[in-house]
């Protein structure tokens, strides 16, 4: 018996129990069509292993299922005017079924819900159809602690911008304020603090032999992009387990992987890639300031502190997707 079939019949089993009418049966239906099919499938998969294989240790709560069905349960209510009563509402007889337990949903838990779920499916189309060897990063700057998710906690190190992606793109979320950040012209990139002033005015980089002149390090420094507006903190999280709307995403791949999501963005666009970069202030500047204060997809090659202190490798590169271009990029993914 397959998934779905498996999942059709312990439905209606449930239907049988609780005695729902014809008409809410129908309804449901109804609803559980517009799930998506692979959702249908890991549904009768877990119900399977719950089931048939015995298994009663299943943890349902760290499924993109349970995501899903938490954030249905928001439209289900809505259809049953929030009635808790599981012989009316069937989403709640499915949980109580299982012995699932529902946790307390405010609005605000439900809107990281939803958010959740978009970055799943985001994260799913990514890793898809480009191979990586860590995360996607969602990275979001906020204005005070109201804004910082229940589950998000203070990183317990002082490090560098770069090194918080690629922590992150490891599988760990968290927040820092400027107090966190090691490097300060990355926090004067990203936003959390003005720019130090040996770097604004190039005289840094000039001492480190970059460039033939001060005057030519000023020109170059005067065109790093940053994020002007000053901001509290910041969070960074996989972008699978990111209950919030990032700013930004980062993508660190190898070339290939840069090439279609390049590919991705051509698809609808019909121009040409134009990237900002210059080999300095790359996960930083590049791939958050850049895609945050322009709205748009920016490549970088990196720089010589972030391979060094956050390990890119000789062949690896980054991308920076803002949130205003992540559903073209995705669509593209989807479609080449």
């Amino acid at each position: 018996m397959s998934s779905l079939d498996y999942t059709s019949k312990i439905l209606n089993q449930i239907f049988t129990e609780k005695n729902f009418s014809i008409n809410t049966q129908r309804l449901y239906h109804r609803c559980v069509d517009n799930f998506e099919e692979k959702t249908q499938a890991k549904l009768g998969e877990l119900i399977t292993i719950s089931l048939v294989e015995g298994n009663n240790n299943v943890d349902w709560t760290n499924t993109t299922l349970f995501t899903n069905l938490i954030c249905y349960k928001k439209y289900i209510d809505e259809i049953y005017k929030n009635q808790s009563d599981i012989y009316l509402n069937p989403i709640l007889a499915i949980f109580e079924y299982f012995g699932i337990e529902i946790p307390a949903l405010t609005d605000s838990s439900l809107y990281s819900y939803e958010f959740l779920v978009e970055n799943q499916r985001y994260s799913e189309v990514i890793e898809e159809k480009i191979n990586l060897d860590s995360k996607p990063v969602a990275i979001k700057l906020i204005d005070s602690e109201d804004e910082i998710p229940e589950d998000v906690k203070l990183i317990d190190e002082k490090i560098r911008h770069c090194e918080m992606v690629r922590k992150a793109s490891l599988g760990e979320k968290f927040y820092s304020t400027l107090k966190e950040q090691l490097c300060l012209g990355g926090a004067g990139a990203i936003g959390l603090r003005d720019m130090p002033e040996m770097l604004a005015s190039g005289e840094k980089y000039y001492s480190l032999g970059r460039f033939k002149d001060k005057d030519t390090a000023k020109d170059l420094t005067s065109e790093l992009s940053i994020v002007e507006d000053k901001h509290w903190g910041i969070i960074y999280a996989p972008l699978d387990k990111a209950n919030f709307e990032p700013d930004v995403i980062e993508i660190i791949t190898e070339p290939v992987g840069g090439m279609k999501l390049a590919q991705s963005i051509v698809y609808f666009t019909g121009d040409k890639i134009e990237s900002s970069f210059a080999g300095i202030q790359s996960l930083c500047g590049d791939a958050f300031a850049e895609p945050y204060v322009e709205k748009n997809v920016n490549f970088t090659l990196g720089c010589d502190g972030s391979r060094k202190a956050a390990d890119i490798k000789d062949d690896e590169m980054t991308v920076g997707i803002s949130k205003e271009k992540i559903d073209d990029v995705i669509l593209g993914l989807e479609s080449i």
